[in-house]
């Protein structure tokens, strides 16, 4: 009985493990299969729900989900391009930067003419102010110095000759070749040196003896008043007279005088050369 009991236990038990292998693998299958329909219709309506982006010209459809994806429109025709506003106006021309443009004739002209090449000239900067020349150190004017005065180191004249006694030229000053006035041993012999419109009257004599030459330069200090000035030795006189200044000093028996209205700078450059 046993052995019964167990072989129809055997039966059910595996009965019942088909039947429920074809109830889970209907059930499956019937799942898998209405899973996919469901997720190929849910992903149709999002697709035709969802709208796209209209492109440039499109008009957007309207989204229904309840109804088949409308139709895509046609593009609007591009807009054509606006005729120029100037139908006149001049065609382009690609040169025309390199062009140096004239003004039109009736456009208003200024007083200067144009001038086509005045974009290609250099212009110069103006001319620098010139720097004033340098002006030129004014000369010293010369001075009865002491070397000048004290002419006992110069040569000691001798003889009569005018020639030696009174040079033809002395410094920059000259005189005429032809024979002063006067008589050497009586009378004073006057020579007249000029240069430059300055002149210069020197007036020799030879006298008896050195005492006799010092009275000579009386003469000169008493014209002079007192504008004079004398010598400690006695042996020159300085002074101004009516015919200018007037410097005289003598030489042992010589007696010499220079006189110049121009003052005592052409005194000065005369003695300077004078070799006694």
């Amino acid at each position: 009985m046993l052995g019964k009991l167990g072989d129809l236990l055997k039966r059910d038990v595996s009965a019942i493990v088909k039947d429920a292998g074809k109830v889970l693998n209907s059930d499956v299958g019937t799942l898998a299969k209405d899973a996919g329909k469901m997720l190929n219709a849910d992903l149709g309506d999002l697709l035709r729900s969802t709208p796209t982006p209209a492109a440039e010209g499109e008009v957007a459809a309207p989204v229904n989900a309840s109804t088949a994806p409308a139709a895509p429109q046609a593009k609007a025709p591009a807009p054509a391009l606006s005729a120029p506003a100037n139908p006149a106006a001049e065609k382009f021309d690609p040169d025309a930067t390199l062009q140096i443009r004239k003004p039109p004739a009736d456009a208003a002209l200024s007083d200067a003419p144009f001038d086509p090449d005045a974009t290609l000239q250099i212009k110069r900067p103006p001319p620098m102010p010139e720097e004033p020349a340098p002006v030129a150190a004014a000369p010293e004017v010369p001075r009865l110095t002491d070397e000048l005065v004290q002419r006992h180191k110069r040569p000691m004249p001798t003889g009569t000759s005018l020639v030696q006694l009174l040079p033809y030229s002395v410094g920059e000053f000259e005189r005429p070749h032809a024979t002063p006035t006067g008589e050497l041993t009586s009378d004073p012999v006057t020579a007249i040196y000029r240069v430059s419109g300055e002149t210069i009257a020197v007036k020799l004599m030879q006298c008896w003896d050195a005492d006799e030459a010092i009275e000579r330069l009386n003469d000169i200090k008493s014209q002079s008043g007192e504008n004079v000035r004398v010598a400690n030795d006695g042996s020159w006189v300085l002074g101004q007279t009516a015919q200018g200044m007037v410097f005289a000093w003598n030489r042992d028996a010589y007696s010499f005088s220079v006189t110049s209205p121009k003052g005592i700078a052409t005194v000065a450059r005369f003695l300077l050369y004078f070799p006694f």
